[in-house]
């Protein structure tokens, strides 16, 4: 029994580790898209998860479209008009967040 809940514990890591992984793919690509699509002058390595997008890096009404536009390219993904809220593009972890949550699930490897 004992070996069963260490092998759960272990899955369990493994499975946070591999959502991590999952969000630090994604910011990168998030911070990606701000630099060299959006001309956001801040260096990615300095852009904060929480700073505001409008406020810290300047991001227009036509600046949030291309993001979204972006981000449905980039990831596969489709953000409806329901989620292109201010809520969902506030910042870089918002983003993230939004793009994980329409991302479809891996399939499990048998």
């Amino acid at each position: 029994m004992a070996s069963d809940a260490g092998v759960t514990v272990a899955g369990m890591q493994d499975a946070e580790r591999s959502a991590e992984a999952v969000r630090d793919e994604i910011d990168v690509v998030v911070r990606t898209i701000l630099q060299d699509d959006l001309f956001v002058e801040v260096p990615p390595e300095l852009m904060g998860l929480d700073d505001s997008l409008r406020a810290s890096y300047g991001l227009d009404s036509l600046g949030f479209v291309e993001l979204r536009v972006q981000c449905e390219n980039r990831f596969g993904v489709h953000i409806s008009d329901d989620d292109f809220s201010p809520e969902n593009f506030a910042s870089i972890r918002a983003v993230t967040d939004l793009v994980r949550r329409l991302r479809p699930a891996p399939s499990p490897v048998e």
